[in-house]
């Protein structure tokens, strides 16, 4: 059979050109495909996601201001991130949000160094959904940090598509407020 036709000789649609297609019956395609010279883009997993957002958020506190863009792209489009310990504190809706966010994160956290530590990450029934528990272990200038955080993700097709960040922010606070850092 040549590539871009059925049995009885019709024509495949514009999204096969290139492929092979072998068609048991005309009723139900079985496709083998053949991509040359391309290579689909891996789809992280929900753990690799995690693991990329508090690798990125430590480096972002850090000072490398590279990740605000690298953050806000684990994320999709249209998403919603709660921040439930928060309060008062408006949903994060969109990729856009998530960029002014943790671009506001950069700017309070200055000399705050931390990293993710005691990390366990749950999975649960739904694939697409993991619970991350971990503490944020470092220092504001000249005094340890510790905060305790979960974090329950839904991640499809290796995006944020909501995530519920439970953080311990009084004692981020107690610690800016300790050593003159605004949070």
């Amino acid at each position: 059979m040549e590539p871009g036709t059925l049995t009885g000789g019709r024509q495949l649609n514009a999204w096969s050109v290139g492929r092979r297609a072998r068609f048991a019956s005309p009723h139900v395609l079985h496709a083998v495909v053949t991509l040359r010279g391309f290579k689909m883009p891996e789809i992280m997993s929900p753990d690799q996601v995690f693991n990329r957002l508090v690798d990125g958020v430590s480096r972002l506190v850090d000072g490398d201001l590279s990740q605000v863009d690298a953050l806000a792209n684990l994320y999709a489009d249209r998403t919603y991130v709660v921040h439930p310990m928060s309060h008062g504190v408006r949903p994060l809706t969109s990729r856009a949000d998530l960029r002014r966010h943790f671009a506001e994160v950069s700017a309070r956290s200055r000399g705050m160094h931390f990293r993710a530590q005691d990390v366990r990450v749950h999975h649960t029934a739904d694939p697409e959904v993991v619970v991350a528990e971990f503490t944020y272990r470092g220092t504001v200038p000249g005094s340890p940090l510790a905060v305790a955080c979960i974090f329950v993700l839904h991640v499809r097709d290796g995006k944020i598509v909501e995530s519920r960040d439970y953080i311990d922010h009084v004692a981020f606070a107690r610690a800016a407020v300790r050593e003159g850092v605004s949070e």
